[in-house]
């Protein structure tokens, strides 16, 4: 480990100082993740185990009978569902704070650099903002043998649901009683097979290596994985915004017990030094599932760069190269500039704030699309955190891309079922945080980051059909969307839809006061306003459907 900090640090040079936090808040975060992701397993088998201690309290005898593998399997199926639910959430916190972490490198160097050339940093701090936003998205965009993030977490509660199936399967064949059973459980998950093989060695005999030495392995490999390769993504792109940046170098870890694929890594030489890219070649991270290698980006001397940085913002004419970076990154393809010539919100008179119906109701609630137990699960899959995926595929096929490319099985089985819904609502909310609103002492809008007749694609977005249920979301008072509402106005913002089709999920969803409702088109930005919904002012964009 020394030898890999010394050349973290050497490579780094003046920003070492950074790159060392850097290192420090992953190794954090791998340190952290680990027993979370066991940790889940355990309370998922605990929980199975009190569904089989249940069994015997409704019977005479404490012996299970093959009627009662029904009822069980309802709670497996449960269990199941839970716990992706519960590792998308997992992944979800991790992935971001991954991102955060690997790009916190890059966005310090640059703030300290245009701090110490007197210059404003504000947009700035959003320009890196939003590159984090999309390292997060192109995580979940990622697809592997042609599966998802997503679909590969919903293979380790599928596989945690078969494995319980296959143990209590043949306790019951053998006639074992179901409390030693249900104790047998809670071992195995948190000892491993080695706890089977030793007290119940006929049972591993017949079943021939069916069971996983530890149900939590290919989990946890699957987070370390996920989340170095959220850390590297955000490194890179965070470097590839930065006007500094000069390349990025493939540190070694020193762990590596043989020489693999990062020894090669490690020794690439195009001319930069030992291991280092250039801008736009940097190697796919991780190299390999479990590695411990560091990817460091190498930046200008702080000096001279400053200077330049003073030079170009006295005369743009004389650095073109920042001129480029400022025009195309900084105000223009990352963080995209609303025009002021297109007015949002007319200002003859204060609009009149009308109260929206709390709830309302569907105009038609008749649906041809059959909720099969497999559209079933896909969308409690979809509400209880792999949106972000679905929301990514669907985005990409409405923008463009060929279906067979841009779906999984799962998500092209929702995206049809929404579709195909004809449920027709009066109106539908969907309540998001926008930055970049201004409103006046007269509470009207002045300045938007959308503009009327701007397109929104939502290949699958979740909307509400509750008015209620977004007033109080608006306040921050529901626990499952703490990232929207606020206290200012300018941070409740919602869009509605009027008269609008969507395939309504409320039955299946465990948010049943969401009221939920899948949408999906192309939407046109018609009006921009304050209003009332459920008594609570907000910023009310309307969007009407274009395609």
């Amino acid at each position: 480990m020394p030898r890999e900090i010394d050349e973290i640090k050497d490579t780094a040079g003046a920003y070492r100082k950074w790159a060392l936090e850097a290192r420090k808040k992953y190794i954090e975060l791998r340190l952290r993740q680990d027993p979370e992701i066991r940790g889940l397993y355990i309370r998922a088998a605990d929980r199975v185990s009190k569904e089989l201690r249940k069994l015997v309290l409704k019977t005479p005898s404490s012996y299970l009978r093959k009627r009662q593998l029904e009822e069980l399997e309802a709670a497996l199926r449960t269990e199941a569902d839970r716990l992706t639910g519960n590792l998308t959430k997992a992944f979800e916190q991790y992935i971001e704070q991954a991102v955060e972490a690997g790009g916190g490198y890059g966005q310090a160097i640059e703030l300290d650099l245009f701090k110490k050339a007197g210059m404003d940093i504000t947009r700035l701090r959003t320009m890196f903002a939003t590159v984090n936003r999309q390292a997060v998205e192109a995580c979940w965009a990622r697809t592997k043998k042609g599966l998802f993030l997503s679909d590969r977490i919903w293979e380790q509660g599928e596989n945690f649901r078969n494995t319980m199936r296959d143990i209590i399967q043949e306790a019951v064949a053998t006639g074992q009683d179901a409390v030693k059973t249900a104790r047998m459980l809670q071992q195995y998950v948190r000892q491993g097979k080695s706890t089977l093989a030793a007290n119940y060695p006929n049972m591993m005999e017949r079943m021939k290596g069916r069971i996983p030495g530890d149900i939590s392995y290919e989990a946890l490999r699957l987070a370390r994985t996920e989340m170095t390769a959220a850390f590297g993504e955000g490194t890179i792109a965070a470097a590839q915004v930065s006007p500094s940046y000069q390349g990025m170098k493939w540190v070694l870890s020193h762990s590596h017990p043989v020489v693999d694929i990062c020894d090669t890594l490690a020794e690439h030489d195009e001319g930069l030094g030992r291991g280092v890219y250039s801008p736009g070649d940097e190697p796919p991270f991780p190299a390999h599932p479990n590695c411990l290698c560091a990817l460091v980006p190498v930046h200008e001397d702080p000096e001279k760069f400053v200077q330049r940085l003073k030079k170009w913002r006295d005369d743009p004419t004389s650095e073109p190269e920042l001129e480029k970076w400022y025009q195309s990154h900084y105000l223009g393809k990352v963080v995209p500039k609303p025009k002021a010539s297109v007015p949002v919100t007319k200002p003859e008179a204060k609009p009149e704030k009308k109260p929206v119906a709390a709830t309302p109701g569907a105009v038609d609630t008749v649906s041809p699309v059959e909720m099969t137990e497999e559209l079933k699960g896909i969308i409690k899959r979809y509400t209880t955190g792999a949106y972000k995926n679905f929301n990514a595929q669907a985005d990409a096929y409405l923008k463009g891309t060929p279906k067979e490319k841009a779906f999984s099985k799962a998500g092209e089985m929702l995206f049809n079922a929404v579709n195909a819904s004809t449920q027709r609502f009066t109106e539908l909310f969907r309540i998001v945080n926008l930055e970049g609103f201004e409103i006046d002492s007269d509470n009207l809008v002045v300045k938007s980051p959308l503009e009327l007749g701007q397109e929104l694609v939502w290949g699958l977005r979740s909307t509400s059909k509750s008015g209620k249920f977004i007033a109080k979301a608006a306040q921050g008072k529901d626990k499952n969307l703490p990232f929207v509402g606020g206290k200012d106005i300018t941070q409740r913002t919602v869009y509605r839809l009027k008269n609008e089709t969507g395939l309504d999920v409320t039955s299946i969803s465990p948010y049943k006061q969401q009221e939920e409702v899948i949408v999906s088109g192309k939407f046109k930005v018609m009006s921009i306003g304050v209003e009332e919904i459920g008594k609570q002012p907000m910023i009310v964009i309307d969007l009407q459907r274009s395609n």
